[in-house]
């Protein structure tokens, strides 16, 4: 037997204002960044999307099909959600009508575009995480021809090799 869904609801829903309040006091203590039990978080849009160990949750354009919205009806097979107690007909109807709505994690605010970087700061970088090749490439051009050395550097420390150096160990 099938368990009547809420209706969702007919406003455009806002995420800041509207979802993420629902989330943060219901579902967060258990599914967003502290613990993400059985491997569900719902604070991140890509986590939240992928799911958790039992597939995904929310499916954006199909709230009747969410198991999100299925576990807060009737426990969909499982445990009813939240622990602490049902949502409200209107809450679960808010939830609905963002997924139905896409499920969007932000508001119409567009992000700041990266910053370029810098391209020293790139061959630092690339020289800490172990990327030879793009390390010796964007230092070649800053280290002038004549004080560049003539034998093999180590790979691994970019300190010449003692032995090649004149000195022993």
């Amino acid at each position: 037997m099938t368990t009547q869904l809420p209706p969702s609801s007919n406003i455009a829903v806002d995420y800041e204002k509207d979802v993420k309040p629902l989330l943060s006091q219901h579902c967060y203590s258990c599914h967003g960044g502290q613990a993400q039990q059985s491997g569900l978080r719902l604070d991140l849009r890509q986590n939240a999307l992928r799911g958790g160990d039992y597939g995904p949750v929310i499916l954006p354009g199909k709230s009747a099909d969410s198991k999100l919205i299925r576990r807060l009806v009737d426990g969909d097979g499982g445990m009813q959600m939240p622990p602490s107690g049902p949502l409200s007909p209107a809450e679960i109807g808010i939830l609905r009508a963002w997924i139905d709505q896409g499920a969007e994690f932000r508001t119409d605010v567009a992000e700041a575009p990266a910053k370029p970087i810098d391209p020293k700061l790139a061959a630092v970088i690339a020289a800490v995480r172990g990327d030879t090749r793009t390390a010796s490439r964007r230092w070649s051009p800053m280290i002038p021809t004549s004080s560049r050395p003539r034998i093999p550097l180590d790979r691994r420390s970019y300190t010449m090799r003692p032995a090649l150096a004149g000195s022993t160990p």
